[in-house]
């Protein structure tokens, strides 16, 4: 196996690591209490909400740069597209077991499209 070979497969395993880390929304202690609250996720929302296999998720890797807030995951926010009834739309919810506050600098920047 070829050196650039094995960087390419070690960086992908470690950026599936990272999305994984990502998707599970602050920890399966957080997620469970969302849900025995009776709520959703922020994904389970969306995949009810969506045409199944249409969301395409962006700024999954953004967090904010201000040291006095933790490191956090996707800057509190699922954002991305998908359809409903065959129609392109935009999904942002909040992930709240991660953290409940304001929109930050990032999410601010990831909207102005």
């Amino acid at each position: 196996m070829s050196k650039d070979k094995q960087l390419k497969d070690k960086k992908l395993a470690e950026l599936k690591a990272k999305r994984h880390q990502i998707a599970e929304m602050g920890g399966k202690e957080r997620v469970a209490a969302q849900i025995n609250k009776g709520k959703l996720t922020a994904r389970a929302r969306i995949n009810a909400l969506l045409d199944k296999g249409t969301f395409h998720e962006m700024g999954m890797f953004v967090h904010s740069r201000n040291d006095s807030y933790e490191n956090v995951p996707a800057d509190a926010v699922v954002t991305g597209y998908g359809e409903i009834d065959g129609r392109r739309s935009m999904s942002m919810p909040r992930i709240s077991p991660v953290w409940v506050a304001p929109w930050l600098r990032c999410n601010r920047r990831r909207f102005a499209i």
